[in-house]
């Protein structure tokens, strides 16, 4: 038997635990019964034994196998939770989850300050009474949902504090979870500016 299964016994049942969806059981003369999302498991008993535990048994896996499954799929999904140092390393973002949504906000600002010693703010906004707004602590990234069948993050917003302009924005990993593709565009998503940030563990200092 191939490394990629794992077979328990227990009196007159044997369970099957299997990564391989071509394992098959053939020609034992038992019954079979399988329960599978990313994990194939297969319930096996002999003929004479009482269908009914064999049920319940088969219900209880069911059940457990619906809350590991859900639970990955949470982990995946806060995969993108924590500490961004952005690419030209001008700011860090701290992105969060709020009410099921993704955001982010500006934590580090590489020069939080004009020149003249005053904390910079949102000069660019397309909003007047906005423009007070200080950088440090801007909520730049807004209402992401993760989409679980394209394992990415969508239907967002980029705001923009150098240009003032706000985007579309859907954000992905690609060969791990240290780097985050962050794409925001206007219209379409085939047209847009990708960039790319990098985790850090931590919070930086001011």
């Amino acid at each position: 038997m191939k490394m990629n299964s794992l077979w328990l016994v227990c009196g007159h049942w044997t369970i099957i635990f299997t990564i391989n969806p071509k394992f098959r059981l053939k020609n034992i003369g038992i019954n079979q019964m399988r329960f599978s999302p990313d994990v194939f498991i297969y319930l096996v008993m002999n003929k004479n034994q009482n269908l009914r535990i064999m049920k319940k048994l088969l219900f209880t896996l069911f059940i457990a196998g619906l809350v590991s499954t859900f639970s990955y799929g949470q982990k995946k999904e806060n995969k993108v939770i924590g500490y961004w140092l952005t690419e030209e390393g001008e700011s860090q973002v701290h992105i969060f989850k709020d009410n099921g949504k993704f955001h982010g906000k500006i934590v580090w600002l590489e020069e939080p300050y004009e020149e003249d010693g005053t904390p910079k703010q949102d000069d660019e906004n397309p909003k007047e009474k906005l423009r007070d707004r200080k950088i440090l602590g801007l909520q730049l990234l807004k209402n992401f949902e993760y989409d679980e069948d394209d394992e990415r993050w969508e239907d967002g917003k980029i705001y923009d504090a150098k240009s003032g302009n706000t985007y579309k924005c859907r954000m992905w990993f690609e060969d791990g979870y240290d780097k985050l593709y962050i794409k925001g565009y206007i219209g379409i998503s085939v047209i847009g500016r990708t960039t790319k940030w990098t985790r850090e563990a931590n919070k930086r200092s001011l």
